[in-house]
């Protein structure tokens, strides 16, 4: 179980701006001014989790504002993937089970 403190990762305006997450980490995500692309940490181990929200609601308005999650070369869930996030204000946690699933 994963509590603590939550970080804040803000889009640069007309831009990609890409975030690497640690194990463990609570990320709100303001997209307004432009895309954000968050890796997750590396050699994950079953229990292992990143949580990620939506807090400006912008993720649902087009590929612009999208939020895009990569495996760092693990599956998310059980695909290899990029995950993308584009329902504003969605919220999710991301849990390792195994090497397939992710």
């Amino acid at each position: 179980i994963t509590t603590g403190a939550w970080t804040e990762v803000l889009s640069l305006s007309g831009q990609s701006f890409a975030y690497a997450a640690s194990k463990g980490e609570n990320i709100i995500v303001e997209t307004s001014l432009g895309q954000v692309g968050i890796t997750l940490p590396t050699a994950p181990v079953i229990g292992d989790t990143v949580r990620i929200i939506d807090g400006s609601g912008n993720a649902g308005q087009g590929a612009t504002n999208q939020i895009d999650v990569t495996g760092n070369g693990a599956n998310i869930m059980g695909s290899a993937t990029t995950l993308t996030i584009t329902t504003g204000r969605a919220g999710i946690t991301l849990v390792d089970y195994n090497t397939a699933n992710g």
